[in-house]
């Protein structure tokens, strides 16, 4: 399907008002690889499940819709919102706190990051050990290109409490990759800027959609 130049609100709007019922598929062509790079790096079942519950959840809001809000920070919200729930149901722990829990602490099978090789590994790795939420803060920042007060809307966070988290992420990252590493010339490897950290992240978990 050829690209439309009309932004992601002016589709939303244009399908929530029924002027243009494929606005809705556009919007979904544009963020099925990241909502689904979201889950596939998080969870390992049912991530088809979770991104359809995602769009699901954008429908059902179209009828709400001010345009007040970006659409992208919208589905990542809803995203997030999603990913938590599927994991209180694992867990069975109706109380599980993104903000604290990592993957590493919801076992072995819960993530494809361990399973990843080559120069990836380590710093997969030492993502798995980062709270869910500062792993999602250093995705959308660094990785998806938001802003601070757009992260925030999608945590539903004060921009201050925002910027303090990706500043203690990136440093517990950091931390973590030392921790990791097996040799000094694999730490040496690794530790790079995260700009660099971020382009190879993405071109890697690109390939796997």
């Amino acid at each position: 399907m050829a690209d439309d130049p009309r932004s992601d609100e002016e589709l939303f709007q244009a399908w929530a008002m029924g002027n243009d019922l494929n606005a809705g598929n556009l919007l979904f062509e544009r963020y099925y690889k990241k909502i689904f790079r979201f889950f596939s790096k998080k969870i390992n079942t049912g991530v088809e499940d979770l991104v359809q519950k995602t769009f699901e959840g954008l429908a059902r809001a179209k009828d709400r819709f001010r345009g007040d809000a970006k659409v992208r920070t919208f589905l990542f919200q809803i995203a997030r919102n999603q990913l938590a729930k599927a994991y209180r149901q694992k867990a069975n722990r109706p109380d599980l706190d993104l903000g604290v829990t990592s993957l590493n602490d919801l076992g072995p099978s819960v993530s494809s990051y361990v399973e990843t090789k080559g120069e990836y590994r380590l710093l997969l790795a030492a993502l798995r050990h980062l709270p869910l939420d500062d792993q999602i803060v250093l995705e959308l920042y660094h990785f998806e290109g938001m802003s601070g007060p757009e992260v925030a809307s999608v945590l539903e966070l004060g921009v201050p409490a925002v910027r303090g988290r990706l500043r203690r992420a990136l440093a517990r990252l950091r931390q973590k990759v030392e921790e990791l590493a097996r040799n000094p010339q694999e730490l040496a490897d690794t530790q790079t800027s995260l700009a660099s950290w971020s382009n190879a992240l993405r071109r890697h978990t690109d390939a796997a959609v």
